[in-house]
């Protein structure tokens, strides 16, 4: 295990701090022991140097799972933020034991088979395929592992629960998984972000398998750096284990601010069109000057009888009166006014047909479709 000199999430000073409860249990199994403790003076999270090893920590035969006994509510949160019938790869428990997680999103999914990647098989389930893989060495052989089920390009759900606590370079593990760019991956590690009472003590977090020990900033920020994108965070408080959860996917880093050129030409392009159909029949009038809108109005000159917007300060645009709203509007006699929404927001819309419900039942607002 190699020694820590900056801080593994955000490259900031460590120092070295008391950590003398961990200190003695690592001590306790093996007496040779060389152990520091680090703390992150930047973001609080710490990380843990010790000469134990592995083949010592890691016995099958003591590795536990964490204790759900009064309550185990992983699978409610990945079911409200993602719907599992869309996963058309395979649900991968990571460092899963004897993977009940797996088997658990496996049947909600529907598939057949499940699998497990760990270091040793301790699977419990037939319905689950044990897939072996040092985590702490997975950059030239993880990816490989699964190459056999052909599911790199498909959407699959990976659950990492406890398990980047125990890994040398977690940043190396969420870099190798964001190769799977259409997949899901559920995460969760303790909470060490909140004061532990003595009632924690029976979740056994502060412990010598444990090399990291996140709070929600380090945590979420390992994730983001990572190239991840977050679609869901939780936090779990005690009695519960203190825990900190999140669903994420691989990001691109985009930001959709982008897409708003498009949607203006799209969207004035759709109340051009509108417009045009009516005019040659239908006094119109734009109720709402939004920047579609405007864009709708410039595309379709001396078509526009009349606007009405709240917000806009001037009586006139693009020689087009404009009125604060149709209720004080003094219509011709016979005339057959055509309204139309110049705002994509259901809100506005809705207020806008019930007034127009009320000042007539023969008014229609006509609305762009959002599909």
């Amino acid at each position: 295990m190699e020694d820590f000199y900056s801080c593994p999430v955000c490259n900031s000073d460590l120092k070295v701090i008391d950590n003398k409860f961990c200190e003695i249990r690592s001590e306790l199994v093996f007496n040779e022991l060389e152990f520091r403790q680090y703390l992150c003076e930047k973001c609080k999270h710490s990380c843990t140097y010790h000469n134990v090893p592995l083949d010592i920590i890691y016995k099958a035969e003591t590795a536990l799972a964490t204790d759900r006994e009064l309550g185990d509510f992983r699978k409610e949160f990945i079911k409200r933020n993602l719907n599992l019938s869309t996963i058309d790869g395979l649900a991968i428990e990571i460092g899963g034991g004897p993977g009940e997680l797996a088997e658990d999103l496996r049947s909600e999914c529907g598939h057949e088979k499940g699998i497990v990647v760990d270091f040793v098989d301790r699977v419990s389930f037939e319905s689950l395929n044990f897939v072996h893989s040092d985590l702490n060495d997975c950059k030239d052989h993880f990816a490989s592992s699964l190459a056999e089920y052909n599911i790199k390009h498909k959407r699959n759900i990976f659950v990492l629960s406890h398990v980047l606590e125990h890994i040398f370079k977690p940043s190396e593990l969420l870099s190798v998984l964001k190769e799977f760019k259409n997949s899901y991956f559920f995460i969760e590690v303790p909470d060490f972000g909140v004061p532990h009472s003595k009632l924690d003590l029976r979740y056994s977090i502060n412990c010598p398998d444990h090399i990291h020990y996140f709070n929600s900033q380090s945590f979420l920020s390992l994730i983001q750096n990572t190239g991840f994108n977050i679609i869901a965070f939780e936090r779990q408080s005690s009695p519960l284990v203190p825990a900190l959860r999140v669903l994420c996917n691989a990001s691109d880093l985009i930001n959709s601010i982008g897409d708003y050129e498009e949607h203006l030409q799209l969207v004035s392009d759709e109340i051009a069109e509108i417009i045009n159909k009516h005019s040659a029949t239908h006094s119109i009038y734009l109720w709402g000057l939004s920047a579609f809108a405007a864009e709708a109005i410039r595309k379709t000159p001396g078509k526009v009888k009349g606007i009405f917007d709240t917000k806009y300060e001037f009586d006139i645009f693009q020689n087009i009166h404009v009125f604060k709203d149709p209720v004080n509007y003094n219509f011709m006699h016979g005339e057959n006014p055509v309204f139309i929404c110049g705002s994509t927001f259901s809100v506005v819309q809705e207020a806008m047909r019930n007034k127009l419900a009320i000042l007539s039942p023969d008014y229609t607002l006509l609305t762009v479709p959002y599909e």
